[in-house]
């Protein structure tokens, strides 16, 4: 759990225009603690589901939507935990941009740091990167 003071310090570095990516958390019981404590942020803003048209999918790339990055050594029919399919949510501020995006069923990093691994799939790793340089254009220039 957050303390005060970092709850505090995370929502106005938010509500000044920041950004925050959370990546690589899969399944309710994860996205439930996630909830317990980032509620305490924003406890009156809601999260919503970004659909595949969200801008964030097409700022620099055109993304299909929610992309399901699996970790290292997963099957490519099955994500961690059996899950087979990736959503993006996030909380936006008063004027609709997105301040906290949030990948579930999906691990983005894993796709960077695999990159050159040599059993991990060549097209996880350039989806993670395609997701992560949109994320990246988006959050300048919004």
């Amino acid at each position: 759990m957050l303390s005060a003071a970092e709850i505090e310090n995370l929502r106005q570095y938010l509500l000044r225009g920041g950004f925050l990516l959370i990546d690589d958390f899969w399944g309710q019981r994860q996205w439930d603690n996630f909830y317990a404590a980032f509620s305490q942020v924003f406890p009156d803003r809601e999260i919503v589901e970004l659909g595949p048209d969200h801008e964030i999918f097409h700022v620099y790339y055109d993304i299909d939507g929610p992309q399901m990055i699996p970790a290292l050594y997963r099957s490519d029919d099955y994500g961690e935990q059996g899950i087979n399919t990736a959503s993006n949510h996030a909380i936006l501020d008063d004027e609709g941009r997105v301040m906290v995006l949030i990948n579930w069923n999906s691990d983005m990093g894993d796709g960077w740091e695999h990159t050159y691994h040599p059993d991990y799939p060549t097209r996880y790793a350039n989806a993670a990167y395609r997701l992560g340089i949109n994320y990246l254009m988006y959050s300048l220039t919004h």
